[in-house]
């Protein structure tokens, strides 16, 4: 049975900007040490579900975080990468909606942005949050 994080992922490896630009570097959790980039991974950190008296509806509204990895080291100002990157995430994914198997996505909404570098790995992270709303 196909979860919501298969159909974020189906998502985001068949749009063809991303694709052109990460390949198939596009993974749920994290990254593993020495991974090439650019890249991107996500994760969920939340998934409320919606209540009703005497059922439950199967509605989630959950927040999903889509970080953007970049070398520092290949872009002079450290920023062309995840600049480049997250702009086709959030392409594939704002105000998209849509059935992959069984998992219903009635919405997907941008939401934060921020961008961070992290001078132990000399990378740059732009972290992109999005609201996710879906059936179960």
């Amino acid at each position: 049975m196909a979860t919501i994080d298969d159909h974020i992922y189906s998502r985001l490896v068949n749009y063809a900007g991303l694709l052109a630009l990460v390949g198939t570097r596009i993974a749920p959790g994290m990254l593993n040490q020495g991974d090439a980039l650019p890249a991107v991974t996500f994760r969920k950190i939340s998934g409320p579900r919606q209540h009703q008296m005497g059922s439950d509806p199967g509605l989630v509204d959950a927040r999903y975080e889509v970080n953007c990895w970049g070398d520092a080291e290949d872009n002079a100002d450290g920023f062309g990468d995840i600049a480049a990157v997250g702009a086709q995430v959030v392409a594939a994914l704002s105000r998209y909606g849509g059935t992959i198997d069984s998992v219903v996505v009635d919405h997907i909404f941008f939401d934060d942005e921020e961008d961070i570098y992290e001078p132990s790995t000399k990378t740059w992270r732009r972290i992109l949050d999005f609201m996710v709303h879906y059936r179960e």
